[in-house]
């Protein structure tokens, strides 16, 4: 696994990424 694709995977797991990934409202408190 690259290091970059671990980031993403953080990135879209916390809270505050979902608010800069509309795109992907996986995880988000809506």
């Amino acid at each position: 696994m690259s290091g970059a694709q671990r980031r993403k995977v953080r990135k879209a797991r916390q809270p505050a990424g979902d608010a800069n990934s509309p795109a992907e409202p996986q995880h988000g408190s809506e």
